[in-house]
């Protein structure tokens, strides 16, 4: 697929993960939870960095979907071997190691790359110095995740944010991502616009102006020369960290 559209084949099957894992909780049903695992595992294989949800499942104790989707990887890495053997299979993984970590170094500060790591390559001019602010940021950001899940007793559907946070983080984590996987913050968008009332003004002035930085954020409306300018400084980087910060406002106020 050209120009990352799998990347809403893995948001939708994230985003149905989500739904089965609150269906059942609701009702208790193994099948459901094992479900949302081969959904996560399917999604992991179309591209890695889905596993931002195995430290989630392991600290919410999800046992099913844990073994339900590594089966499902499992199953998945297996198939290829059957055209090319196990030997010829080994060799391809070892290939697209081999080509990842090469690639990775000299794509950080490319303009379309929005991520954390990508930010401070763009602002440090070095690959190599910006990884060390990048863990830092990446850290406080799990701290933050942590936070909202040691307040998920005092809401009654918990889920649906903790998964739009790790949706949302994902591109933000990812070394590799493209401005086009932030199609993975639609439902931690919607549930900030659904709670938009429960704002403060101030924060309502200010979210209203970081979605209308992101709306118009688009190369057919500011050209070429100053969208360059634009994305070559990470600005989307902030807003959608500011978003970040929005879902955990309403955790903190036991809203969401």
């Amino acid at each position: 697929m050209e120009l990352g559209q799998i990347n809403a084949l893995i948001t939708a099957l994230l985003l149905i993960m989500t739904v089965f894992l609150i269906r059942s909780e609701k009702k208790h049903t193994i099948k459901l939870e094992a479900a949302s695992g081969i959904l996560w595992g399917t999604a992991v294989i179309l591209k890695p960095y889905a596993l931002i949800f195995f430290p989630y499942f392991i600290l919410r104790k999800k046992i099913v979907p844990l073994i339900s989707g590594f089966l499902s990887i499992c199953l998945f890495l297996a198939a290829p071997a059957l055209y090319y053997g196990w030997n010829g299979n080994r060799e391809v993984f070892k290939e697209w190691i081999s080509t990842l970590s090469q690639s990775t170094p000299r794509l950080l500060s490319t303009q379309d790359n929005i991520s954390i790591f990508a930010f401070f390559s763009k602002w440090t001019n070095s690959a190599g110095w910006a990884v060390y602010p990048a863990v830092v940021c990446v850290l406080g950001l799990a701290l933050v995740v942590l936070f909202v899940m040691k307040k998920r007793s005092q809401v009654t559907s918990p889920t649906a944010l903790e998964s739009s946070l790790l949706l949302l983080c994902i591109p933000l984590v990812s070394p590799l991502g493209w401005d086009y996987t932030l199609l993975m913050a639609f439902s931690g968008l919607m549930i900030i616009l659904y709670h938009f009332s429960s704002f403060p003004k101030a924060g309502k002035i200010l979210l209203v102006i970081n979605l209308c930085v992101i709306f118009f954020s688009l190369y057919d409306l500011m050209g070429k020369e100053l969208y360059a300018s634009f994305m070559s400084l990470s600005v989307i980087t902030v807003n959608f960290l500011i978003l970040v910060l929005y879902l955990v406002y309403l955790r903190f106020r036991k809203i969401s």
